[in-house]
């Protein structure tokens, strides 16, 4: 004969933290467009979650595309350092726009197209549910943490956790299920 014994207790299912993520902007600007628009969402990874217009993305773009076009367009300079030094800035702009999670798929489009573009759209860096979404299309965002700043918090779906709290003399009675 087997006896049962009910132990009631309080938990808080929270994400695991070390499956967390927060998405913060690298750069200031403007939310245009917000897909990832409420709390307990599923966002795939490298899916877009906001398009921003930032300033001084427009202007990397433009840097970009005007020393990509110069290669070989300035006359009466041949020599291989020239050339080299020429390669080397357009690796510099283009990696200043990966610095600022510009999608490697935008900056081909950017490549192909010439056109500088007002908005950018960036993607969710991993899977997972919207767990805070403290911004909204028109709010200005800043590169700086604060508490009060606007951003996103990512946690990934399938680890849940229950912390609960047993009276000591209890804890003997309880076993995982």
């Amino acid at each position: 004969e087997q006896l049962a014994r009910t132990i009631r207790t309080v938990g808080y299912v929270t994400p695991d933290e070390t499956l967390v993520r927060h998405v913060h902007t690298k750069i200031s600007g403007w939310i245009e467009k917000l897909e990832a628009n409420f709390t307990g969402q599923w966002v795939e990874k490298d899916s877009p979650i906001l398009s921003i217009y930032s300033p001084e993305l427009v202007a990397s773009q433009q840097e970009y595309l005007t020393v990509r076009e110069r290669i070989g367009k300035v006359g009466g300079v041949d020599s291989p350092e020239f050339m080299k030094t020429e390669e080397n800035l357009v690796k510099t702009a283009r990696y200043r726009l990966q610095l600022f999670d510009v999608p490697e798929t935008f900056i081909e489009e950017l490549d192909q197209s010439g056109i500088v573009k007002k908005t950018v759209t960036l993607t969710a860096p991993s899977s997972g549910f919207i767990t805070t979404k403290e911004v909204f299309e028109g709010h200005q965002v800043e590169p700086v943490h604060r508490r009060s700043q606007r951003d996103v918090g990512l946690a990934h779906r399938p680890l849940l956790l229950l912390p609960a709290r047993a009276d000591e003399a209890l804890v003997h009675h309880l076993r995982d299920r």
